[in-house]
């Protein structure tokens, strides 16, 4: 079985210290190659994941960076389109957040950092959060509600050298009446088999738990950094009822479920057309 190439998602610069990838099968070994040079690799949990750099190895400025996958003794093709590197800016900037924010929340998305930059997020100068901005942007988990009078200040630090503290948007009271979430929305239709499940409507900052019953009954939970995402999860069973909820665990607020999204059968995969008339058969 042939395998296709994983790509490269840029930008990276030589503050990287992991490479985002995507379309690797699940299982496989992910190769990164600066040049040609092997410089990291990693076992595919995801069709989207970042994979570190080994210990000691740094990327170049102006260096191509592309990976393979190997998977039962196959490895394909370097990736088509390489990534160059880039070189640390001459000034570290500011932060800006993708998120927006409301009291209670408790996970950011910030954006506009050099690739491979810390970024950290505090309040009152104790820090709430933190995390790598693989590809210039950073999904950040924050250690407690956000709270009315908070200013979460992010600041973003490059190969060292930290850029200047970014006030981010004071936090805005929940939408609706207070001390109550509306129920998400389980987007369909869902088919056996899928493993993932977009869920809408949500309030950013919130927990979403999302629940497929009676057979398999498994339960995924993760913080909403935007108000529409998807779920990764195991493959869905045909008749299986999923509903979610979205909560602030920290301030004890939850909606009700939402309305359930049933499981309907797989979408046949189509037999492969050969036309004939494409064919030549050499004598």
């Amino acid at each position: 079985m042939a395998l296709l190439p994983p790509a490269v998602v840029g930008p990276l610069s030589e503050c990287s210290s992991s490479v985002r990838v995507q379309g690797q099968l699940i299982g496989a070994t992910v190769d990164l190659y600066s040049n040609g040079a092997h410089v990291g690799s990693g076992t595919a949990t995801w069709t989207d994941q970042s994979v570190k750099l080994d210990p000691g190895k740094t990327l170049a400025p102006g260096a191509n960076v592309t990976a393979t996958q190997s998977l039962g003794g196959v490895t394909s093709p370097p990736s088509p389109s390489p990534v160059a590197v880039q070189k640390k800016p001459p000034v570290i900037g500011g932060v800006t957040s993708k998120t927006h924010i409301f009291i209670c929340g408790q996970c950011l998305w910030l954006d506009g950092m050099v690739p491979g930059a810390n970024a950290e997020v505090s309040v009152g100068g104790v820090v709430r959060g933190s995390g790598i901005a693989d590809d210039g942007s950073a999904r950040i988990g924050l250690s407690a509600p956000t709270g009315a009078a908070d200013t979460l200040v992010a600041k973003q630090t490059a190969c060292g050298t930290p850029g200047p503290p970014t006030n981010l948007p004071k936090p805005d009271m929940l939408p609706g009446k207070q001390r109550q979430l509306a129920p998400p929305t389980v987007v369909g239709p869902l088919r056996a088999c899928q493993r993932a499940v977009t869920v809408k409507d949500v309030v950013e900052g919130s927990q979403v738990v999302l629940t497929e019953a009676p057979v398999t009954g498994f339960s995924e939970k993760a913080c909403f950094d935007l108000s529409e995402l998807w779920f990764p999860t195991p493959p869905l069973t045909l008749g299986d009822n999923l509903t979610a909820i979205q909560q602030m665990p920290g301030c004890e607020i939850k909606s009700s479920p939402s309305a359930p999204v049933t499981v309907g059968p797989s979408t046949p995969v189509p037999s492969p057309a050969i036309d004939f008339r494409a064919l030549r058969v050499d004598p």
